[in-house]
């Protein structure tokens, strides 16, 4: 089977130039391990802390797709794509 370089070509491979990305990715994932543990000790009380761990939780999250879009060179239309799905 041959190789079809000029397919990969293009294809993104992680580098150690990301690697400072790599090191936050790792980081907000702590921060939202954590935070899920946080819930889990609220259950399902709707008090104000529980409301503001959630919100941190979807920042977090946020922050964390837009670090693998900066990875990963996506455009903001490929980005409405995915975030469509």
């Amino acid at each position: 089977m041959e190789f079809m370089y000029s397919y990969a070509r293009n294809f993104p491979i992680f580098t150690s130039a990301e690697e400072n990305l790599k090191s936050e990715i790792e980081r907000l994932v702590d921060k939202m391990l954590s935070l899920n543990e946080r819930l889990v000790v609220f259950g399902d009380k709707g008090t104000d802390e529980r409301v503001s761990i959630e919100e941190e939780k979807e920042k977090t999250d946020l922050e964390i797709d837009e670090l693998v879009y900066r990875i990963y060179e996506i455009s903001e239309s490929e980005k409405k794509i995915v975030e469509a799905n």
